[in-house]
């Protein structure tokens, strides 16, 4: 077989002098006489059929589909990490979030025709952790729950959806690659984003 420095190595048999081959497409295909192997490689590949040959990088590498799966994973992992600078992710806490939504968009429509409606208990628990009136606090409750569902989690799933779908139409190593990085990078700056607009708690 070829080296990197332009030497020739073979590997010994009982049998006969055979070479780590490979087809055209860097399919591993065994141990073969030297006049048998379309290409060769200079060791098996790792466990796991789906390794590819390549000869330019010299080395066993995963086949593109593989990578694009790797790469819609860590998309999806950035797209988590977006969402967390904003939210709190514990049990309960996205029920918590639909509660307090509704119960102090219910109680802002009853003070439009009630001065003296009753508080519901969320927006009472919010009005006493700010130290602030109910009313006000029934205010940041919903313009807080509509700044996550109308502008960062769409933008959060729009970067998310849009990197994936460009990996995913990747053609090769360097477009998918670029692919990433776009995605990475553009939920990287809605996270970063969260600085100016604050935790949603």
């Amino acid at each position: 077989m070829t080296t990197p420095g332009g030497g020739r190595v073979a590997v010994q048999s009982c049998e006969a002098v055979v070479v780590h081959a490979v087809d055209a497409a860097g399919v591993y295909l065994g141990l073969l006489p030297p006049d048998q192997a379309p290409a060769v490689a200079h060791q098996p590949p790792p466990a796991g059929a789906w390794w590819r040959w390549q000869a330019g990088a010299w080395c066993w590498c995963p086949p593109l589909t593989v990578r694009v799966d790797e790469a819609s994973i860590a998309i999806d992992a950035a797209a988590g990490q977006a969402r967390l600078a904003y939210i709190t992710d514990v049990p309960g806490q996205q029920g918590t979030y639909l509660l307090k939504e509704q119960q102090a968009s219910a109680y802002l429509a009853a003070l439009a025709t009630d001065a003296s409606a009753s508080v519901p208990p969320f927006v009472a628990a919010e009005a006493e952790a700010l130290a602030t009136t109910p009313e006000l606090a029934a205010q940041g409750i919903v313009t807080t729950a509509a700044l996550w569902a109308d502008q960062l989690a769409p933008a959060i799933e729009c970067e998310r959806r849009r990197g994936k779908l460009a990996c995913a139409a990747a053609t090769d190593e360097a477009a998918l690659a670029a692919a990433l990085a776009a995605a990475l990078a553009a939920l990287a700056v809605i996270q970063t984003g969260a600085a100016s607009h604050g935790s949603l708690s």
